[in-house]
């Protein structure tokens, strides 16, 4: 995990991962982790944005999708 700068000036060193929704220091889990740079065609042109759910968050939220996500197993970790 890189080093990140938000706009709060909290600087997360690497190997560090804070939950950007409940705040929670993520340590010896599994987590999400986004990062998505906005191209043309939306109002975030230009726009890097990166963030991570603990998997707790990540529950919460996809509980709430109309269209639920794709799931399957992966055979080999």
């Amino acid at each position: 995990m890189s080093m990140r700068t938000f706009k709060e000036k909290v600087v997360l060193v690497k190997d560090e991962a804070f939950c950007n929704c409940c705040g929670r220091k993520i340590v010896n889990e599994d987590f999400l982790e986004v990062e998505k740079e906005w191209g043309y065609f939306s109002s975030k042109d230009g726009e890097k944005i990166s963030f991570d759910l603990c998997e707790k968050c990540f529950d919460k939220i996809t509980a709430d999708f109309k269209i639920k996500p794709q799931t399957g197993t992966v055979t080999e970790l």
